[in-house]
C-alpha cells in the first residue's frame, strides 16, 4: 500500500437525498455518487455524469459538517 494515495481511502462523509447518495472526502479528493434504486450495490460512480447533483449535495454536506 502506498501512503498518501487517496484512491485507496474510503470517503469520510456521506449525504443521502432521495435516490442519490454522495460519499466524499471533505477535501474532495474522492467523490462517489450513486443512484441507490438503480444500483443497490453502489458499484457505478455517477459523479462525472451528474456534476450538478454532486455540486448541490457536496455543498450541503460541507455546510452541515462545518456546523
Amino acid at each position: 500500500m502506498l501512503v498518501g494515495r487517496t484512491i485507496d481511502k474510503s470517503p469520510a462523509v456521506a449525504i443521502r437525498d432521495g435516490k442519490w447518495k454522495l460519499l466524499m472526502n471533505p477535501d474532495r479528493s474522492r467523490v462517489e455518487l450513486s443512484d441507490i434504486p438503480r444500483d443497490l450495490s453502489e458499484l457505478n460512480n455517477l459523479a462525472d455524469r451528474y456534476p450538478e447533483v454532486v455540486k448541490d449535495l457536496s455543498q450541503r454536506l460541507l455546510r452541515w459538517r462545518a456546523g
